[in-house]
């Protein structure tokens, strides 16, 4: 196993232009305490939390807006499956956060690893849907849905990575903390 590189970054503050989102610090982020591994995975595991309700809001509104002059039936499909996936995946990540109130962290390592499988299938789904040399409608929506996915994907590992760094009481035991997978 690796030792994750981003994990002694994460109790400093963060450089001036990742502290300011539209001239605005994060209120959130200013509220934790980045010595303890606990607020740091608590406030990641809410970051992704909100993230994970945002793309499957996303996903719902792209499948909502589509109608059959929109999107084919297949894109539908696709979407609709995403869509089927992501609603466990937000309980997942959800029980995730649960768990770290009594500092289940096995639960919580487990509910993340469950809710990557969903997102996988929701890749699955939507790489179906590419038609082939010129961009369609279909791609458009395949292709946002895929990148919204794989940036929720990245960020749940990352989460995992602080979550195993918390379990290990943030000390040296954290050397073997392994890197998100590729």
């Amino acid at each position: 196993m690796k030792t994750h590189r981003f994990l002694p970054r994460l109790c400093s503050p963060p450089p001036s232009h990742v502290r300011h989102r539209a001239g605005q610090r994060d209120a959130e982020l200013l509220g934790i305490d980045r010595s303890d591994p606990d607020s740091i995975t608590f406030f990641s595991l809410k970051k992704i939390e909100k993230e994970a309700v945002t793309v499957s809001e996303v996903v719902s509104a792209k499948l909502s807006a589509g109608t059959t002059e929109d999107l084919s039936p297949a894109t539908q499909q696709g979407l609709a499956e995403c869509k089927d996936h992501y609603v466990p995946a937000v309980d997942l990540i959800e029980e995730a956060v649960d768990s770290l109130d009594g500092k289940a962290y096995p639960d919580a390592m487990k509910f993340l690893r469950t809710s990557t499988l969903d997102l996988i299938a929701c890749q699955k789904s939507l790489a179906k849907l590419r038609t082939g040399k010129k961009d369609t409608e279909a791609d458009v929506h395949a292709t946002d849905s895929i990148n919204r996915r794989d940036l929720l994907a990245s960020h749940v590992a990352l989460a995992q990575s602080i979550l195993e760094f918390a379990a290990s009481g943030g000390g040296a035991a954290a050397a073997s903390v392994a890197a998100p997978p590729s």
